[in-house]
């Protein structure tokens, strides 16, 4: 099994014209599934079309072809240039469309004070921009 490391990138444009990029310290291949892809030591980063980003950092992620998703896992700390500053257990970024879901509990920090919640998104908006909730 081969391993590639230091800064290897990643990236994919939504079909909103959002970019998702990435990168790891330690990327290899899923020995359980060619179409998935392992990394360690991960930064990520979307960047919207309306100027909008969110910087996430993860100890570990997986980059699944046929689902079409990147899964950060192990502790996921994210900051969005609006202001939010948050962390949850697990997040799921989908590579063809706007659309970052934390299924787990999150915590951190908003422009208007402390934040919980027991899941997150954020979505493409209908037209109206994106939402966050």
């Amino acid at each position: 099994m081969s391993t590639q490391s230091l800064s290897w990138p990643f990236s994919s444009v939504t079909r909103d014209g959002a970019a998702l990029t990435m990168s790891a310290e330690v990327v290899r291949p899923d020995p359980d599934s060619a179409e998935r892809i392992l990394a360690s030591g991960v930064k990520a980063r979307l960047d919207l079309p309306d100027g909008e980003i969110a910087a996430m950092n993860a100890p570990r992620a997986a980059i699944d072809n046929d689902a079409g998703d990147m899964t950060l896992s192990g502790g996921v700390y994210v900051e969005t240039s609006s202001g939010y500053r948050f962390g949850t257990e697990e997040l799921v970024a989908a590579l063809g469309r706007t659309d970052l879901r934390a299924e787990t509990p999150v915590s951190g920090d908003a422009p208007a004070g402390r934040l919980t919640a027991g899941s997150m998104s954020l979505t493409e908006g209908n037209g109206a921009g994106y939402l966050l909730v």
